[in-house]
């Protein structure tokens, strides 16, 4: 990370007509400067990050692991403690919750183990799991290095228990001594709820096969729409121009989506734009990024190629949405880009600020053409 940190850093520095050896000496410069920080301004942070390790290790090896379980059964510590779970509060569809009461048991290692083989023994099964180090205490003295550690864990005990997920905080006492290779001592549930599915509420149903070009872009995107007007929603993939068809009870049937498709690079939205009665298609396309509309000749059949209706290009395919924001009567378009971090070395700042990808932009339908209504799109603002 530090080499990165100084690569990506060195990138906006004026070094050109530098030597070798003046580069070299520049580099230095900036190692000594941030081991001097390190020491410094950032001692703290340092230390809690190597404490964060601890649960990163654990994260990782749970990820990997298919038993799950005897991974949390090799996490060295000296006791926890655990409360016992209050009664649970009835919801709809068989959705229980309830809340660790804070009257805690305490528990050696070699009774978490047992407690574990008992779950196990009953049927839980771990499926996922977070950690994430929320807050980290410096030793003071005596006093040892402390932090605070939020969890999640997804799991199911099929059938009796259904799924489950907890969400909690753990309280973790760490090794006074062991600041270099920080050691667990003890650890305390402090807050912990549990929702639970009593039984298992959805079954995969597997789609027909379709027949898709090999050089396709198979990248993931998916939308839901009643194209047909029959109240069942169809199930498009616009990347591989392909459309389900919902004939109903979980029956799908494959498709051609556009009949004259062109290159589509992503972005896309169905809405009526022309007022016609019928859902038309609007996405991204060729190499310059510009949007086209495809009309339907009926429900949910576009057999003619679409037009270009903007001069707007995008970089990158945008996440669209519509909606009659200058209250015309016709329906405007939204798109943001997304711009993928670290390009050319540049650092995402603020690293707070959501806000940072390519430019957004803002277009208003605005011609009328042939007393027919076409949607044009003019750009209103390219600010971000």
């Amino acid at each position: 990370m530090r080499l990165f940190w100084l690569i990506s850093f060195s990138y906006f520095l004026p070094l050109d007509g530098l030597s070798i050896d003046e580069h070299k000496q520049v580099l230095e410069g900036l190692i000594e400067e941030r081991t001097e920080f390190d020491k410094t301004v950032w001692a703290t942070e340092i230390l809690a990050q190597k404490h964060e390790q601890v649960f990163i290790d654990l994260w990782d090896r749970l990820r990997i692991s298919q038993d799950k379980w005897a991974v949390l059964q090799q996490l060295p510590f000296k006791t926890i403690e655990l409360g016992q779970w209050g009664p649970f509060e009835h919801f709809d569809l068989g959705i229980t919750s309830a809340t660790m009461a804070q009257l805690t048991q305490k528990r050696d290692h070699s009774q978490w183990i047992k407690t574990i083989e008992t779950l196990k023994a009953k049927g839980y099964r771990l499926i996922e799991t977070e950690w994430h180090h929320s807050i980290f205490h410096p030793p003071e003295g005596d006093k040892p290095p402390g932090s605070v550690v939020s969890f999640v864990l997804h799991g199911e005990a099929l059938p009796e228990f259904g799924r489950f997920i907890i969400r909690g905080k753990l309280a973790v006492q760490w090794a006074l001594n062991r600041l270099e290779a920080p050691q667990l001592e003890k650890l305390h549930v402090i807050k912990a709820t549990m929702l639970n599915c009593e039984e298992k509420r959805f079954e995969p149903v597997a789609l027909p096969s379709s027949t898709v070009p090999p050089t396709a872009n198979a990248a993931t995107l998916l939308a839901l729409y009643d194209l047909n007007g029959d109240g069942l929603s169809e199930i498009i993939r616009p990347n591989l121009n392909l459309i389900y068809w919902n004939r109903g009870d979980w029956q799908f049937e494959p498709d051609t989506f556009i009949m004259k498709g062109s290159d589509f690079r992503g972005g896309s939205l169905l809405a009526d734009f022309d007022h016609d009665g019928l859902t038309d298609f609007l996405c991204v396309e060729g190499k310059e990024g510009l949007l086209h509309r495809y009309e339907a000749d009926e429900p949910g059949l576009f057999s003619t190629p679409g037009v270009p209706c903007g001069k707007v290009g995008f970089l990158r395919p945008p996440s669209f949405t519509a909606g009659d924001i200058d209250g015309d009567g016709d329906l405007d378009l939204w798109a943001c880009q997304y711009k993928a971090p670290y390009s050319s070395g540049q650092m995402p700042t603020p690293y707070y600020d959501a806000n940072d990808g390519h430019p957004f932009s803002f277009l208003l339908t605005t011609a009328v053409v042939n007393a027919s209504l076409r949607s044009r799109f003019a750009l209103q603002s390219p600010d971000r």
